[in-house]
């Protein structure tokens, strides 16, 4: 690709610079911290971090670095205060983060993108690099699979199935299963919620600025109208003094 005709050379050169790192699969439980590990891979220093989110891009980033500071009002309201660096000098190329406090939420496809500078023979040369991090959140009951197993070996000295407790056993299995369930629907309920409480937010916020805008409007009209009003009652007076005066 970077050898067909048509593409001048410098830009060869960028495309080439360009790297897309494989994709990272990481899982945390409930309410604990996780690392996202991310790195240049390069001896370059790291002008512009972005950690995104797809589905949340357009309100703000995971966390935002650039010109060796942190701008927190880039970042999404779920992640102010719970995203920090994991090495705050990012040395040797370390740009990975740490979530805090991880809730349902959290989980999700996040990219790493590095804008790199370096100086290369004496010629200031800039690259890019991006990785993608599929995080997945767990609870941290035990799942129903590990549980089965764990009363699969259930068997006397002799080898025989001691059918009374594997049948209390199967029960247990099946009504803690029952109960995994029944939480992974009520986090998902409590997810659907926020999503929701998050939407009506935005959409109040919207019609206060629709009627703050409206409130301007009405006012700038009425102003308007009242000072033509006076111009043509000026004209008007001053009309009739030309006329007495004739």
């Amino acid at each position: 690709m970077f050898g067909a005709p048509g593409f001048p050379q410098e830009d060869k050169e960028l495309l080439q610079k360009c790297q897309t790192l494989r994709q990272q699969e990481v899982s945390v439980t409930l309410k604990q911290d996780v690392t996202l590990a991310c790195r240049s891979g390069a001896a370059a220093d790291i002008s512009v971090l972005k950690w995104s989110r797809s589905d949340l891009s357009s309100h703000g980033y995971v966390y935002f670095y650039r010109n060796k500071r942190s701008f927190q009002s880039y970042q999404h309201p779920r992640f102010q205060g719970r995203v920090t660096l994991r090495d705050a000098g990012m040395k040797d190329g370390d740009a990975s983060v740490i979530l805090r406090n991880a809730t349902l939420e959290d989980a999700g496809m996040y990219e790493c993108h590095l804008q790199l500078r370096e100086l290369v023979e004496g010629r200031r040369s800039s690259s890019e690099v991006s990785r993608h991090i599929n995080l997945t959140v767990t609870h941290a009951a035990e799942t129903p699979e590990a549980m089965m197993d764990s009363y699969s070996h259930l068997e006397d000295a002799d080898g025989d199935v001691r059918s009374r407790d594997g049948a209390v056993a199967a029960v247990t299995v099946v009504l803690l299963a029952v109960l995994v369930v029944l939480r992974e629907l009520e986090a998902r309920r409590e997810d659907v919620q926020q999503r929701i409480q998050d939407r009506e937010r935005d959409v109040k916020l919207l019609q206060q600025q629709a009627e703050a805008i409206d409130a301007s409007a009405d006012k700038s009209a009425q102003d308007a109208e009242s000072f033509f009003t006076r111009i043509i009652r000026l004209v008007w007076k001053r009309s009739s003094e030309i006329d007495e005066s004739e």
